[in-house]
């Protein structure tokens, strides 16, 4: 499946960055891709902004020549082969935004660390949101990101179903995009996410980092898997073997009563008409209404916690107070558009976003410039047991493998190569846990019988 090896002589950590200027405030850009010590790109699902660190050797006091101050833009390509996605930041430079750790090694070199982001990142610093905005998610995301960000970059959105109107006062864009992504909807998706990668800006639903719009599931970008054989391999094969990996996170049953993914309650408040709406919400109910990232089974089981009580029955375990006022921002009697503000939906939103979040792990595979924050791949881990025959196909966990996200990704460059460290996330399991129509004691009380 691997995409990246199709010119001669390429090499699984290899990679191609020919040049990264460093373009100061007086004099002519300088070449530092000889200096680099360290180079890392970063992108994730929960940033509105790519970010990244180079780590320099400096033998000729640039830092002093130049005047570096931390105002100086970046510029670079970077990308696995000639047939790979480029981590482009040539056509929209970087900006360099802090310079730390300067240390002196020698008598006559340093190294020191430079920071940059996106230029949207300052811009977002800079400006504030000082209008009412009215429309769909969508449309408010797009007025925003091009008028007031001014951003030159790729925009990738998804429409959204419900309309707003929100003021700006005086808020950060990305602030601002934050809170309307929260309160956008695709149907029975509720709640987007806003976030950059080196394709672009994405402003979209939960679902659709797996499902397209039209319902088909995605199919992964690219599958990973372990090994631990050291035979020879093809370039294509190392490509696709994990280097490293960790379990992060997974199952907290403490954790996530008190976030609120297993059972909750909302009071909405009406204060037109002083009334009080009460909705609950429970995993497993929620869990069968949307699509998943990877099979259909929920990470957690219906066994009885007490009789007739699962771990989804308390429903008090997390609350929440909102105000529901439909008619607050009805323009005239003649406007006819509906500005809920969906407040009832804010639990699922919730669950949408922790279910997203129940099961992390970290890997590290050779560089890879096609992988970007919010992409599907496949993961295989091992299952630790032992191999009894060679007809024994229980090679990878039943569990842990399957279909995951990045929610984020660090594009390491060092003079070792190229490596890829992805965090991945995932809410659900393709074989489902085993369970129990009776609680632990009751099992225990009918087996000692």
């Amino acid at each position: 499946m691997s995409t990246v090896n199709k010119t001669q002589n390429f090499h699984a950590g290899d990679y191609h960055m020919p040049f990264v200027f460093l373009i100061g405030q007086n004099l002519p850009m300088k070449n530092i891709r000889n200096n680099i010590i360290e180079m890392n790109i970063y992108e994730s699902i929960d940033s509105s902004f790519m970010s990244g660190k180079i780590v320099l050797r400096d033998s000729y006091n640039e830092r002093q020549n130049m005047g570096l101050t931390g105002q100086e833009e970046i510029e670079f390509v970077l990308r696995t082969s000639d047939e790979t996605d480029a981590i482009d930041f040539q056509t929209v430079r970087g900006r360099i935004y802090k310079i730390t750790n300067q240390v002196g090694i020698t008598d006559n070199q340093q190294i020191y660390t430079l920071h940059f982001v996106s230029i949207e990142a300052m811009r977002n610093a800079q400006n504030k949101v000082l209008t009412a905005y009215s429309g769909s998610g969508d449309q408010i995301f797009t007025q925003v990101i091009k008028n007031v960000i001014k951003t030159e970059k790729r925009l990738q959105v998804q429409k959204s179903t419900n309309f707003q109107k929100v003021i700006g006062n005086t808020m950060y864009p990305f602030a601002f995009i934050d809170m309307v992504a929260r309160r956008s909807s695709a149907d029975k998706s509720h709640g987007f996410i806003f976030y950059e990668n080196h394709r672009g800006y994405q402003f979209h639903s939960f679902d659709n980092l797996h499902t397209r719009t039209n319902g088909e599931k995605r199919e992964p970008v690219e599958s990973f898997f372990s090994t631990q054989s050291l035979e020879e391999r093809d370039t294509d094969t190392n490509m696709r073997t994990l280097k490293d990996f960790a379990i992060l996170r997974t199952q907290d049953t403490l954790r996530d009563y008190s976030d609120g993914l297993l059972a909750s309650t909302n009071f909405a408040y009406n204060r037109l008409d002083k009334t009080t709406t009460t909705t609950k919400h429970n995993y497993a109910k929620a869990h069968s209404k949307t699509s998943h990232i990877d099979g259909l089974y929920p990470l957690y089981t219906t066994t009885p916690e007490e009789p007739y009580k699962t771990l989804f029955s308390y429903d008090l375990a997390k609350t929440s107070v909102t105000t529901s006022d439909p008619s607050l921002h009805t323009q005239s009697a003649t406007d006819e558009v509906l500005y809920d503000n969906y407040s009832s939906n804010l639990t699922l939103r919730n669950m949408r976003g922790l279910s997203l979040e129940s099961m992390r792990v970290k890997i590290t595979v050779n560089g890879n410039s096609n992988l970007a924050a919010g992409d599907l791949i496949h993961i295989e881990l091992p299952n630790y047991e032992p191999i009894v025959s060679k007809l024994d196909d229980r090679v990878y966990d039943l569990y842990l493998s399957g279909n995951y996200i990045i929610a984020q990704i660090n594009h390491k460059v060092s003079p070792e190569g190229y490596v890829s460290i992805c965090e991945c996330v995932k809410d659900s399991v393709n074989i489902p846990y085993e369970s129990s129509p009776y609680t632990i004691k009751e099992n225990l009380d009918s087996n000692e019988v």
